[in-house]
Formats: structure tokens, C-alpha cells, sequence
């Protein structure tokens, strides 16, 4: 897929509907492209120090190997697939624009459910005209896997969800789901979620992509959920205990996936949940082959890591 881009660092030569306009400002700014002889390409002004710019011609979109479809919506989306910010598009002036924020990180942008390639929103305060923008329907894969009754270590897989209650729709048996929780390593706590009970009582309020759970379920059953997260090629660690999910490939040894760790001298230990004999098999950095339990990691693991300063764990990026 390709992009032809030219970065531009000068004033704005696109119009944009910014992220959160009330909706007479948007109706404003439509009026206001109608009357313009050249749409988005004739507004003059300054991208904001904080946002990037992209803009082009409709007629150099394609969605699903076709033209732009009337009355398409623009967004963007960032790495855990939340909708950033919405564009403008003149279908009369044969032109589009879109600002986002340029310290997210890459960036999609979306009509329909076809998305783009990533983006980079670079640099702050300027502006990228994109070319050729190719959009393309991304076929959902999915995953199942077999939990048992006990705790259960779990990657949620899809996108962001307001809800973690999707959770428990995912289960072949949603009944059986007791309680949800996820840790919250910067309070060293754990945050929680339960069915059927009043929405203050839980704590654990919505999912990010990819993040890892930890399920409490009175018999066993199987979860079947998508595979459509994307996200940076590196997991922070703080100081004290992270729960993350391993997104490198499958059969990677525990001595060789602390290679991939930034300062390896900064984790003492890596855990992840046996949910067969409901413990933990360790993997100790300085710690004897005979008391090493942890066998290779695979794709989508829960783990604890236990690190004493801060440093990194750096993986090979996963894109389903």
C-alpha cells in the first residue's frame, strides 16, 4: 500500500471539522466550505502546535478497491482503535481534510469499516498531503480459548470497549463468569467488574486493546473473541508488579524473551498463571534451572512481571 506524501510545515491549505465542534459550528463550517472556490484547499491558518493536518483529493480515495461512497464519514483512529477525531470531506470541491493529535502515536483513518495503513501525525503543527489514501475492510479474525472453573488468565484481543461486560458475552457460557479483573500497576491494585450488580460497585469501567484479564468463573467454559488490536512493538514496565499480554511469536523461551526486555537487569521475574494447577510457574533471572517452571511463552500469554526500575519489553509487532 502506498502513500504519497508531502510534509508541510506552512499555513493550512485544507480546511478541517475539529474534533468535538458543537454541531452549529460544524453546520457553520460547511456553509463556509460551500462558498469557498476550492473547498478545504482555499482555508488559510495554522495547524495547532499539538495536531497534524492530513488532506487531499476525494478523488485519490479508494474504499474496498472503489471510490469514495457518497455521504462517507472520515475518522481517525488511534493504536487501541478509538475514534480520535472526525474529518471534513467536500464532495463538491473534491476535497478532504482531518486534524489529529500528533502525540498519539500512528494513526488510521476510517470510512465505513474500510481503514487505512498507518499513519504518522508528524511532525506538530504541520501538515501532510496524502496522495494515494488506500482503505480496506480488515477481516476480523478470531480466537477461542478453553477456561476452566478458577482464575483464568486472559488477553482481551478486540478493540477498546466502554464496556468490559463484553467480556462475558464472549463466553460460550456467560453464566459461568463470577467476577473480572484486571491490575492496575500504577496503583499496585486490583481493578474489578462483576455481573449483576450495581455499576458504582465496580471499579474496572472500561477495556483498552489488548489489555490483560484475569477471570474468576464457577465452571468451565470457552471464550471466543476477536482478533483486531494493533499497538506499538513495546510494553512499559514500572517499578513493582505488571500484568501485560506477550504479543511476540510462539515458543519463545523465558531466557530468550528477557532479551527482549530493555534493561533485563531491571526484572527479577516473570509469572504467568497455570490455570491447570492454579499457581504460578516462575521464571527467575538469577534463579536456578531446577526452580524455573515457566516454559515458552506464546502469543497472547497473561504475565506478571516483577521489575524493580523502570524499563521497556520490546516485541515483534503484531498486526492480525
Amino acid at each position: 500500500m502506498r502513500f504519497g506524501r508531502k510534509k508541510r510545515k506552512t499555513p493550512l491549505r485544507a480546511s478541517i471539522i475539529k474534533r468535538g465542534l458543537p454541531l452549529a459550528l460544524v453546520a457553520a463550517a460547511a456553509l463556509l466550505m460551500a462558498q469557498l472556490p476550492r473547498g478545504p484547499g482555499a482555508l488559510a491558518g495554522e495547524v495547532p502546535a499539538d495536531e497534524h493536518l492530513f488532506f487531499g483529493e476525494t478523488a485519490n480515495i479508494t474504499v474496498d478497491g472503489g471510490p469514495l461512497p457518497e455521504g462517507a464519514q472520515l475518522e481517525a483512529l488511534d493504536a487501541d482503535g478509538r475514534v480520535v477525531a472526525t474529518g471534513s470531506i467536500s464532495p463538491s470541491h473534491g476535497n478532504w481534510g482531518i486534524l489529529v493529535p500528533a502525540d498519539g502515536g500512528p494513526i488510521r483513518l476510517r470510512v465505513g469499516a474500510a481503514v487505512s495503513e498507518p499513519l504518522d501525525p508528524s511532525p506538530p503543527g504541520g501538515a501532510t498531503e496524502v496522495t494515494a489514501l488506500v482503505l480496506r475492510t480488515r477481516l476480523t479474525a478470531t480466537r477461542s480459548v478453553a477456561l476452566v472453573a478458577g482464575t483464568n488468565g486472559l488477553t482481551y484481543s478486540g478493540l477498546a470497549a466502554l464496556d468490559p461486560g463484553i467480556v462475558q458475552d464472549q463466553l460460550a457460557d456467560p453464566g459461568a463468569l463470577l467476577a473480572l479483573f484486571q491490575w492496575d500497576a500504577l496503583v499496585q491494585d486490583w481493578l474489578s467488574w462483576r455481573p449483576n450488580v450495581p455499576t458504582f460497585v465496580n471499579s474496572l469501567t472500561s477495556l483498552a486493546a489488548n489489555v490483560p484479564l484475569f477471570l474468576i468463573l464457577s465452571r468451565s467454559t470457552l471464550w471466543t473473541g476477536p482478533v483486531d488490536a494493533y499497538g506499538a512493538g513495546a510494553w512499559a514496565l514500572r517499578p513493582g508488579f505488571v500484568a501485560m499480554p506477550y504479543l511476540g511469536p510462539d515458543g519463545v523461551s523465558p531466557r530468550l524473551a528477557f532479551g527482549q526486555i530493555g534493561d533485563p537487569l531491571s526484572v527479577e521475574a516473570i509469572y504467568r498463571l497455570n490455570a491447570r494447577t492454579q499457581t504460578y510457574d516462575v521464571y527467575r533471572r538469577d534463579g536456578p534451572d531446577i526452580a524455573n517452571t515457566l516454559g515458552p511463552l506464546n502469543r497472547f500469554d497473561v504475565l506478571f512481571v516483577q521489575v524493580t526500575s523502570p524499563t521497556e519489553w520490546s516485541y515483534a509487532l503484531f498486526t492480525p
